[in-house]
């Protein structure tokens, strides 16, 4: 008999979202693989078989069992254990792109149901040497280590089966010793009752006692039941991404960007209570290999005042960060536990088929339709769960940093609004990246926390001492600057 196990708090929220919006595909993610150089189909179907086989989570159903959400895992062969892998050949077509471009905008639209397989697979040809593996799945049995995986374990049969390669004895046997994701549910049914789960469940319960304050984004009303969402892309100029990695040692670029988000919110609505949300990868050791997800949303909340500077700011969150650490992985079930603004922090790896170079590309639900080129608009809107969600990918390589803008059309109603935020993180973002550079900085990354003018100027500035030793009423002195508040013993 087939395995029936409860899903995780992270996979059944998902499937509640589904069911509060029916036929709309709000947790589809797609996975576009292009390649430029020639496909043997044969080899790929093959390839993917394997992969099938290999990964439990392939071949997972979701069932709706009274008040719980639960997942049942298929062997091979049966027709609820996985599709097969399609092929299309657009390479005849007059508009081989635009036919794509077609295509691609009716399959992404696909809502997956109860009982049936939780992905769809096409390799599609548009030339002798141009080709994209097209991947659709629930977000409940995907995240970003999974859609790697993904590509990594493809690429590796492929090359076994269309260059008549053999796997190593050792790579056989580490694939026959990974637990699977059925394994990952037995264990967490056994957490449940346990003095850890007990443990993090209060440290929540305390956490989130009260509800954080509700942000009104520059004043404008917010209604998050019924909105679409616009996305807009933007590139950092080349010094300012020069910037943050030079800091990196002192502020890494996650923690940066994180506190610009909070800093931001705290200049807009005046709230000194803000809670975050970022995706974290709750994956366990043992799971490093296993495809399904296990990404879950981290609560980050801090209490912020008008005499915070970017210093405490950062204090403060590493604080909360190292709080939040030990119980990240356990479900936050509180009514109070709310958030309106989402960060998400990526670092692409360097994608390969077949010894080649390919473009690898993810598709959230929240920019389905603005990634793609379509001329029809939707017949209905786009339901949104955030108020703002900022999404930063940073390529370690070339050093650059780039940032979406995931904005909810009910809390944005305004495009004047939405490029003011664009201008006003952006400006934040370069401002407080100076903060290993020169100390003075901090006032103006404080100023950012401040609605008002931060009280008192340099000049009435508290006494410091200078580089001589000296004390005075100032910052410090200078030797032959044009501006001393004391004089030496020897002058």
């Amino acid at each position: 008999m087939d395995p029936v196990l409860s899903l995780t708090a992270r996979q059944s929220l998902m499937w509640i979202e589904d069911q509060l919006h029916p036929g709309r595909p709000l947790n589809n993610m797609v996975t576009l693989l292009a390649v430029q150089r020639p496909i043997d189909v044969g080899a790929f179907q093959r390839a993917f078989a394997r992969l099938v086989e290999r990964h439990d989570a392939m071949r997972m159903t979701v069932r709706h069992l009274g008040e719980r959400f639960a997942a049942q895992f298929h062997p091979m062969g049966d027709a609820r254990g996985g599709v097969g892998l399609a092929f299309l050949d657009l390479s005849r077509e007059a508009e081989p792109k635009r036919a794509y471009d077609d295509w691609l905008q009716a399959r992404c639209g696909k809502v997956f149901q109860f009982g049936e397989p939780l992905y769809e697979a096409t390799l599609i040809k548009l030339g002798d040497a141009q080709f994209v593996f097209f991947m659709n799945q629930h977000h409940c049995v995907t995240d970003g280590r999974t859609c790697q995986l993904l590509i990594d374990d493809l690429d590796r049969y492929y090359r076994e089966e269309a260059h008549g390669l053999e796997a190593s004895e050792q790579t056989a046997s580490e694939e026959a010793e990974r637990p699977s994701f059925c394994d990952h549910l037995t264990a967490r049914q056994s957490y449940r009752n346990s003095e850890a789960a007990a443990e993090s469940e209060a440290y929540w319960n305390e956490r989130f006692a009260t509800a954080p304050e509700l942000i009104s984004f520059y004043g404008q009303s917010t209604d998050l039941k019924r909105l679409s969402t616009l996305r807009h892309d933007l590139r950092l100029p080349v010094e300012l991404a020069e910037r943050i990695v030079a800091g990196k040692r002192t502020v890494p670029p996650s923690i940066l960007f994180i506190a610009v988000l909070f800093a931001f919110l705290r200049r807009i609505s005046g709230n000194g209570d803000i809670c975050v949300g970022i995706p974290q990868l709750n994956r366990p050791k043992e799971h490093a290999d296993t495809m399904v997800l296990f990404m879950d949303i981290s609560l980050n909340r801090l209490q912020l005042d008008e005499d915070d500077s970017f210093a405490s700011l950062l204090k403060k969150l590493r604080a909360e960060t190292k709080s939040v650490k030990p119980h990240r992985g356990h479900p936050v079930v509180s009514r109070n536990a709310r958030y309106e603004a989402l960060l998400n922090f990526r670092l692409p790896a360097e994608t390969r088929f077949d010894g080649a170079p390919a473009k690898l590309r993810r598709l959230s639900p929240l920019a389905l339709l603005d990634e793609i080129p379509s001329d029809a608009e939707p017949s209905e809107e786009w339901a949104g769960r955030d108020g703002l969600a900022l999404d930063v990918t940073h390529d370690p390589v070339v050093k650059s940093f780039d940032l979406a803008f995931d904005f909810n059309e009910g809390a944005w109603p305004c495009a004047e609004g939405r490029e003011r935020a664009i201008r006003a993180l952006s400006r934040a973002a370069g401002c407080l990246a100076r903060y290993h550079e020169v100390r003075r900085r901090l006032r103006a990354a404080r100023s950012l926390l401040s609605r008002t003018k931060v009280p008192g100027d340099r000049r009435r500035g508290p006494a410091r001492q200078c580089a001589h030793g000296r004390t005075g009423a100032g910052p410090a002195c200078r030797r032959g600057g044009r501006q001393r508040r004391h004089r030496h013993a020897n002058q």
